[in-house]
């Protein structure tokens, strides 16, 4: 018994299996990231990244719930995304501090669909200039997929990393701005 209003994570359906072989995407419905299901970020989190993310990440998380949301398919929880707003006077950003989607549910749609729905989000705030976030040098695949959404690579840190390798990072950013073109790559 999952108990009242619980949802699970994993444990992927027989369906899962054929919509990935016809490259179908799958139905996902979505819930704010607050404090009585961000545990449930957390244990996702921890079974998707190589790397423990601190109390903060998940405090800030349920500040922002506009931005942090989770995804569930048949409610099983499969992927997750979670924000902070980066305020200046004049205007703010948002980092993305993880996305993630379990191993069995890629391809599907998932991640699109929660990174779209954080960008819609950012329409209702006129003082958001850009998103950005961190990933790893070495992953093509996330590189790929921010790049098909409109993020550019805008710069490199070395040893951002410090338990896993290669410790550099890039950083991908995206302007939101109605007309804005896409940020310049960086050359390093």
């Amino acid at each position: 018994d999952q108990g009242a209003g619980r949802r699970r994570v994993g444990a992927g359906p027989v369906r899962l299996r054929w919509a990935l072989r016809m490259g179908k995407e799958l139905d996902v419905s979505f819930d704010g990231v607050r404090d009585k299901n961000v545990n449930s970020l957390r244990v996702l989190n921890l079974s998707i990244f190589p790397i423990k993310y601190s109390d903060k990440v998940y405090q800030d998380a349920c500040v922002f719930e506009d931005f942090s949301q989770l995804a569930y398919h048949s409610d099983v929880l499969v992927g997750g995304i979670a924000c902070r707003c980066e305020k200046t006077p004049s205007a703010a950003k948002l980092y993305i501090m993880t996305i993630g989607v379990l191993p069995a549910y890629r391809g599907c749609g998932i991640g699109s669909k929660l990174l779209n729905r954080t960008l819609e989000a950012c329409k209702a705030d006129p003082k958001l200039e850009e998103v950005y976030l961190h990933v790893q040098t070495n992953n093509d695949d996330a590189v790929r997929f921010y790049k098909k959404h409109g993020f550019s690579i805008t710069g490199e840190i070395k040893n951002y990393y410090k338990r896993i390798e290669p410790p550099d990072c890039y950083i991908l950013s995206k302007s939101l701005a109605a007309d804005a073109p896409a940020p310049a790559e960086s050359s390093s």
